[in-house]
């Protein structure tokens, strides 16, 4: 039986925990939604603002 029981290899080593900014800052690089915010109001009637 191998002592090392968490072993990671070293390519999930490279990946960020931080994979949303990653895409987010992606999406800003090329533009992908022209600079745009879009707000919705939920269904719900508890009366925060949605924001994505």
């Amino acid at each position: 039986m191998e002592n090392n029981k968490f072993n990671i290899n070293e390519s999930s080593k490279d990946k960020s925990k931080n994979f949303i900014y990653e895409i987010i800052d992606e999406d800003f690089k090329t533009n992908k939604w022209n600079g745009k915010v879009h707000t919705r109001f939920p269904p719900e009637p508890n009366g925060y603002l949605h924001i994505g």
